[in-house]
């Protein structure tokens, strides 16, 4: 009965009614009025062709104009009340908070790196351009990546880590659950919160209103853990709440980081199985690069936190120790919904234009626009091997209907689409020619590439790279191939796929 009380009384259920309520009430005033008169049902069906007219030569993503175009006419005054409410578009409040909290700190690149790079492969001076260019980031080729196949890995040397800590950790997550994992986690940060350590914890707050509930901020905070939410929810309805900060970053003192697909929860290293077995990997940073986990870290924490702003200067680290050092190059990046477009989708699609021999991707969702279905088929048709792993076993039956009406156009192409067997495969990985990769949070999808504040590491002859396509071989060991006799529907399953499609940019 407590449980029951707890859960009426929770903030999600609270935010979840308001907001129904206030849909509801947003179709009976459209109903009502509709059906009042001719005159005003012509008025509103004239104001919604204008609409459409005006999302038609707005620059939004083409799937997204056809997605919201079929609202707009079928629906008339909800579609157009609908779209200035969700449409991945930016308020102009939004923006100015965002531009504020951005860190005036670049690190610059030597002429030394920039010649030596230029020098090895062209392809890889012009990727790393295009990131530096248009996020501020820079690149490295003083740092070490250490790869982790899977959760239970990742999550060994990342207590260890922890352990470690003397300055800070920045703790910046899409995710962060309730249960043995977290328990471990939060037992090493309060003892280090003792010690002096400073603590900060990032977590957005779409999960987080079921995940905990809000005395549990209090009781972190209490230990002496400074902890906010991105984007904290409000009980009325907000294009806003669209923005969600899905990046995964741990920094340790400036030296040490970690980034990839992995929240921090139990069903992440398996403890739990909810979708068979959970396939995920992750990256640990060291090294100078590190510096620009940490600048993000601290741009998403200004971005949330309006009352204290945190200069990267006091937190930069500088790797001065002679310690053998990877020979590749790296460029870690943020991507956020912000800009002006998105530059994860550009990264990759640059990515699978400089494939000579062949791109090997992982992602949990297929939700792809013209442009990316393009350059993969192009490159197919080019003589590239291109392959695709998906997950079998799919933690949304619906978006998984979306991933598989995109297979036949790809394979038609000579694209090999594989679902692995064993279970939900989380991990975003893109890998070319035994010398590209880019690793981290971004999916394969719409909200990853138009709404969601994302973070990578595009790498370039690191010598984790083996290590990435050894994994992908196992992938693919573990996994079905798929051909135009997998899925056989029947007209009602066909008509339905097709209408997941048109809703695809929503999903």
């Amino acid at each position: 009965m407590k449980r029951l009380l707890r859960f009426f009384l929770g903030r999600g259920f609270i935010i979840t009614a308001s907001i129904t309520i206030q849909l509801a009430v947003i179709l009976w005033l459209i109903y009502k009025l509709s059906t009042y008169s001719i005159v005003i049902y012509f008025i509103m069906s004239t104001m919604s062709f204008v609409f459409a007219v005006l999302i038609a030569a707005d620059n939004i993503p083409s799937a997204s104009k056809t997605a919201w175009l079929f609202p707009m006419l079928l629906m008339p005054v909800l579609g157009w009340t609908l779209f200035f409410m969700f449409c991945q578009r930016k308020t102009s409040r939004l923006k100015k908070k965002y531009l504020k909290s951005r860190s005036n700190s670049v690190f610059e690149i030597t002429q030394e790196t920039k010649e030596k790079l230029y020098n090895e492969d062209y392809r890889a001076t012009v990727q790393s351009i295009f990131l530096i260019k248009n996020t501020g980031s820079s690149i490295y080729c003083d740092s070490n990546v250490a790869y982790y196949p899977n959760g239970e890995q990742f999550i060994v040397s990342y207590l260890e880590e922890l352990k470690k800590a003397e300055q800070f950790i920045f703790i910046e997550y899409f995710i962060i659950g309730e249960g043995k994992i977290w328990n471990s986690i939060s037992e090493i940060l309060i003892q280090k919160a003792k010690t002096g350590v400073d603590i900060r914890i990032l977590y957005d707050d779409f999960i987080a209103i079921f995940a905990f509930n809000s005395g549990y901020d209090n009781y972190l905070k209490s230990k002496g853990i400074k902890i906010m939410r991105f984007n904290k929810l409000t009980p009325y309805l907000s294009m806003s709440h669209n923005y969600r900060d899905h990046r995964k970053i741990t920094v340790i003192d400036g030296k040490t980081g970690f980034t990839g697909g992995l929240n921090l929860a139990d069903e992440y290293v398996n403890l739990v199985q909810r979708f068979g077995y959970w396939k995920d990997t992750a990256v640990k940073l060291t090294g100078n690069a590190v510096n620009e986990l940490t600048k993000m870290f601290l741009e998403a924490w200004n971005f949330t936190c309006c009352t204290e702003f945190s200069d990267l200067n006091s937190f930069k680290y500088y790797n001065n120790e002679n310690n053998k050092m990877d020979n590749g190059f790296i460029v870690p990046f943020g991507d956020s919904p912000m800009s002006d477009f998105s530059v994860s989708k550009l990264a990759y699609i640059n990515m699978i234009n400089m494939a000579r021999k062949y791109i090997y991707i992982t992602t949990p969702y297929l939700i792809i626009d013209e442009e990316m279905i393009t350059a993969l088929t192009l490159a197919s048709r080019n003589g590239i091997d291109v392959r695709i792993i998906t997950p079998n076993i799919p933690d949304k039956k619906y978006v998984q209907i979306v991933t598989r009406s995109n297979y036949s156009i790809l394979m038609k192409a000579g694209v090999r689409v594989y679902e692995y067997r064993p279970g939900f495969i989380h991990s975003k990985i893109i890998l070319s020619d035994d010398k590209f990769s880019i690793i981290g949070t971004v999916n394969f999808d719409f909200r990853s590439f138009y709404m969601l504040f994302e973070n990578g590491l595009f790498m370039y002859k690191t010598e984790c790279i083996n290590d990435i396509k050894n994994d992908y071989k196992d992938m693919i060991a573990k996994s079905i191939e798929i051909s135009e006799k997998t899925f056989k529907y029947n007209i009602l399953q066909k008509f339905f796929t097709a209408f997941m499609r048109l809703l695809s940019p929503f999903l």
